[in-house]
């Protein structure tokens, strides 16, 4: 994701709807933002031990657009 930042997920409810996000993924160095990871979420502690570790990266979506669609014919588009 750092060498292209263009990502895109998708889910799919087993059913008939599905969603999909597209953005750019923005990496985010910011010691205190990953400190607050860490006290938030103890999996992440327990995977990357420290908030220095420099496989732990924190990013947030820029220019996100997020299609849900169902296979019945019903689409919204929410760009933001």
């Amino acid at each position: 994701m750092q060498n292209f930042a263009g990502i895109e997920l998708s889910a799919f409810d087993g059913k008939d709807m599905w969603i999909r996000i597209r953005a750019e993924a923005v990496f985010d160095e910011d010691m205190e933002v990953k400190r607050k990871m860490f006290e938030k979420y103890p999996v992440v502690r327990e995977i990357y031990k420290s908030p220095d570790n420099p496989d732990f990266a924190v990013f947030y979506f820029k220019n996100p657009s997020i299609k849900i669609q169902s296979f019945s014919g019903r689409d919204e588009v929410i760009r933001g």
